[in-house]
């Protein structure tokens, strides 16, 4: 018997965008043998997503296995891997959550007191071309690696872009940026642009987001909330180390990241707590010409307030637990 211990209530805000203003959910790997119309640079083996599959690496993700049968075996398929087991994770995986409260508040007075003009005043092109360059999108979606001086019209789910040859420097979309560090697409560090894609396959998330609080979108004239307002972020992957934890950890927490110094992720990167008498330097770096700029003193816009590991099991499996 099941019982419900609580609920959390979740919602698509308009155009899919997440509190912060920003649509949401675009950039997202295709499975191997499902999307074969996708583009070959986004098609990610099948193993990064189930288990029971080959993974980027050519080996079988770990599974669950049983040391003791019991109930109706004959409903769970052997280990592929051939150690004669019964495998309960085949066609399953592993889901992370995250209940993440998104600062909106804190988040435009930032954005707006950086880019104010001379006398003072409010410049919201500026201010949203800033927050722009923090998340690598436009608020509609445009990628910055194409449309990097102005937001096109519309609602875009453009993801047909590189980084490598036309932005290398960064000068389009910054490196620190949180798009492009969690995603790093044709240009992972130094590599060219094919070892570069074939390295990033191997880091990536199938992820869903629902919001929840107050229905804002926020802008940098409308941001005051009502209570806390935040994301349920949820993702998908076979292997928890090697893809949300090494985006998380490698990617979007490391301050060093593309020979950056004191940059962590601008939107969901955590802060360190300085020791007592130390001033802690937390930037954004924009990549420009003649000299690079630099935002200092980022506050912490995104909040994790709880989260957890689930295993996924497929239907499969849910089907011989019942026979236990």
């Amino acid at each position: 018997q099941l019982e419900v211990i609580k609920a959390m209530d979740g919602n698509l805000l308009e155009d899919n965008k997440i509190h912060l203003g920003f649509r949401d959910g675009i950039s997202q790997p295709r499975i191997e043998g499902i999307d074969s119309d996708a583009h070959p640079n986004n098609i990610v083996a099948t193993g990064e997503f189930l288990l029971g599959y080959k993974n980027e690496y050519g080996v079988y993700p770990d599974a669950p296995f049983m040391n003791k049968e019991q109930g109706d075996v004959s409903l769970l398929p052997l280990d592929p891997g051939g150690s004669g087991k019964r495998n309960l994770g085949v066609d399953g995986s592993y889901l992370v959550y995250r209940k993440m409260e998104e600062k909106v508040d804190q988040f435009w007075e930032y954005i707006n007191e950086q880019t104010k003009t001379q006398n003072g005043e409010l410049d919201i092109d500026e201010s949203v071309k800033l927050a722009s360059k923090m998340v690598g999108r436009w608020p509609n979606g445009s990628p910055l690696a194409k449309y990097p001086d102005k937001m096109p019209d519309g609602v875009s789910d453009d993801d047909d872009f590189g980084y490598q040859p036309d932005d290398k420097e960064g000068l389009k979309c910054p490196f620190g940026s949180h798009m492009r560090r969690c995603n790093p697409r044709n240009a992972f560090e130094d590599n060219n642009p094919r070892l570069s894609i074939k390295l990033t396959k191997k880091h990536r998330i199938i992820r869903r987001g629902r919001s929840y609080g107050e229905p804002l979108v926020s802008t940098p004239t409308d941001h005051v909330t009502k209570g806390e307002i935040g994301l349920h972020f949820m993702c998908v992957n076979a292997d928890i180390s090697d893809q949300f934890e090494f985006i998380q950890h490698t990617w979007a927490n490391f301050p060093r990241f593309q020979n950056l110094y004191d940059d962590p992720d601008p939107i969901t990167g955590t802060r360190d707590i300085p020791m007592t008498g130390e001033q802690l330097i937390q930037n954004f770096t924009v990549q420009a010409e003649p000299v690079n700029k630099t935002y200092s003193n980022l506050p912490q816009f995104v909040t994790v307030k709880g989260g957890a590991y689930f295993f996924l099991p497929s239907i499969t499996t849910i089907r011989y637990l019942s026979t236990i």
